[in-house]
């Protein structure tokens, strides 16, 4: 019995390198996990602070003025957008000049 028990010990061991598929499929999650923690550490977040207050501008009042009179069709921005420069900000319905 303990001859076989030792046999049984003594077989040798074979090793066989991984498959390539197996070793391509580690490399790439060393490389997803490696880009994601180098864009987690340099990744700039938008952070947004709700909060309620009054708005005063620094040169004092701006008119806002359209260029022709009639119906607003469409508001193309809504309440708390931010606006650029000559942004149009509404549409009016085209009328025809009454004389």
């Amino acid at each position: 019995m303990d001859t076989q028990s030792t046999s049984l010990n003594e077989q040798p061991v074979i090793l066989e390198k991984p498959a390539i598929l197996s070793r391509l499929f580690l490399w790439m999650i060393m490389i997803i996990t490696s880009s994601a923690i180098i864009w987690a550490y340099f990744a700039e977040i938008d952070q947004a602070v709700p909060a309620t207050g009054q708005l005063e501008l620094k040169d004092g009042s701006i008119d806002v003025q359209a260029p022709t009179s009639g119906n607003v069709v469409r508001l193309h921005v809504e309440n708390g957008d931010r606006v650029e420069k000559n942004q149009p900000l509404l549409t009016f319905s085209p009328t025809a000049p009454s004389a």
